[in-house]
């Protein structure tokens, strides 16, 4: 069997919800490189916010939702906003929480820093609060809003230029709420993935998706064969190849498993 390069999502993924730890996804990880595959990492966290909870080899990784593009230890592509494009997204909001995420540090507020600060990244000094962000590149910004209705989501969906951005609605993102990840509409992971086989890194033949959330559809379009977590959303089953066992039913595992990428015993 060639090689497969495989971009694994991480949260809902190979994590768990709340960051946690999937030990079968661990495990299958170890596996899938001693049969010879290539992993990357294709995720809206950061670099500060990928390696705290992954802790395995890996070939490359897609962070930011595209906005970075690492393989083989160099950055190949960055693409973060300019100062004006966050004084605009500022400018939309009426209210909620916001994050900044920045290429090592990532800057929220309210609720949100509350809730991220109480799992993994309670552990991760690059977590700060807002008022301590100090004009660093901002490669994906987020709005969070403890609202049930998500009326101050689509209200900030509906000012938004969509020529220069791009954006994600996560309804279920962090339990509660709704959520909206924008990044520069030049980015995103399908992008990536794009731009690492035109200069040559990866045979898109045998590129391999995995998934659960919004932000992952042009992830699970762009690679040859694509798979959706269980639990998630209707639409991003729509756009996957297979669809696994959700992730705290050893999702992860199951789909490499039944590829036939991973030995262990048939489901």
């Amino acid at each position: 069997m060639s090689s497969k390069y495989i971009f694994i999502d991480l949260d809902g993924t190979y994590l768990g919800h709340h960051g946690d730890n999937i030990p079968s996804a661990i495990r299958t990880v170890d596996e899938l490189l001693a049969n010879g595959h290539q992993i990357y990492l294709c995720t809206g966290r950061n670099t500060s916010m990928a390696d705290l909870v992954y802790k395995q080899k890996k070939t490359g990784m897609v962070l930011m939702m595209g906005g970075y593009v690492e393989t083989e230890g160099k950055c190949i592509y960055q693409c973060p906003m300019n100062s004006e494009d966050v004084q605009y997204l500022n400018s939309l909001i009426a209210a909620g929480d916001r994050t900044y995420t920045c290429l090592d540090d990532a800057y929220s507020e309210g609720f949100n820093y509350d809730y991220f600060k109480k799992g993994p990244d309670k552990f991760n000094v690059h977590w700060k609060k807002m008022d301590e962000y100090q004009d660093e590149d901002v490669y994906k910004f987020s709005l969070h809003v403890n609202d049930g209705s998500g009326d101050e989501i689509k209200s900030f969906i509906n000012k938004l230029d969509k020529e220069r951005f791009a954006y994600a609605e996560e309804p279920y993102l962090l339990d509660y709420g709704h959520s909206v990840e924008v990044t520069l509409r030049a980015v995103s992971k399908g992008k990536a993935i794009r731009l690492l086989a035109d200069k040559g890194y990866i045979d898109l033949k045998e590129t391999i998706g995995i998934g659960d959330s919004n932000n992952d559809l042009e992830m699970l379009e762009t690679c040859a064969y694509s798979i959706a977590m269980g639990d998630a959303s209707d639409l991003v089953k729509s756009h996957a190849n297979a669809i696994t066992a959700p992730v705290y039913e050893d999702g992860f595992y199951q789909a490499f498993r039944k590829l036939g990428l991973i030995g262990g015993k048939d489901d």
